[in-house]
């Protein structure tokens, strides 16, 4: 009889680790299922609103490439002419000196 008390008092004992060990495979099986939520929710289609928005800004990404382009050709014809303008300045300081 004694060892049968005995073995109930360690099974009261453990019952709360058990629990709680429980409880961690729980969290863990969330865990797990996690990706797989995340994975549904990038691979849905996306709404119209969706796609409306994501179409202006590829317009937009358009016209701001095209506007940049535009400057950098503009930035290069400035640079040319100031350095032919540096180069007569530098002419006629010569023809200054002599």
């Amino acid at each position: 009889m004694l060892g049968c008390n005995r073995g109930n008092k360690n099974k009261a004992q453990k019952w709360p680790y058990l629990t709680m060990l429980i409880g961690y495979g729980d969290d863990l099986m969330d865990l797990y299922s996690f990706p797989s939520q995340l994975d549904y929710e990038v691979t849905r289609s996306p709404s119209e609103e969706t796609k409306a928005k994501l179409e202006e800004l590829t317009v937009e990404n358009r016209q701001l490439r095209s506007s940049f382009t535009d400057a950098q050709t503009n930035l290069a014809i400035v640079r040319s002419e100031l350095a032919t303008l540096r180069q007569q300045f530098d002419e006629k300081c010569d023809e200054l000196e002599w």
